[in-house]
């Protein structure tokens, strides 16, 4: 689960924003190698650019890991350690019905 905590500024039809992106990772249905090694929870940097026009908008975010996500992988009760960084880039379109 991902929380935002976001600021931004709206000039027109353009929207910036940017924060810190707090990620909570649920380690259920996943084998024991992968789950021993997940964080519960890291960080990471989001900015994004939106654009609105009428009912559509469209956003582009890039987001990029602040924190390791991932410690290390558990074989045979050994733990081997995995430098685990996601960096993202996102679009997104929206129509607004009402």
């Amino acid at each position: 689960m991902d929380v935002p905590l976001q600021i931004g500024q709206k000039l027109g039809p353009v929207r910036i924003y940017g924060g810190v992106v707090f990620n909570f990772n649920r380690t259920e249905g996943l084998s024991n190698m992968v789950a021993d090694g997940l964080r519960d929870e890291s960080r990471a940097w989001r900015v994004g650019l939106g654009l609105d026009a009428g009912s559509f908008s469209m956003d582009v975010r890039y987001e990029t890991s602040m924190t390791n996500s991932f410690e290390g992988v558990n074989f045979r009760n050994e733990m081997y350690p995995v430098n685990l960084r996601f960096t993202h880039l996102m679009l997104s379109f929206g129509y607004k019905f009402i």
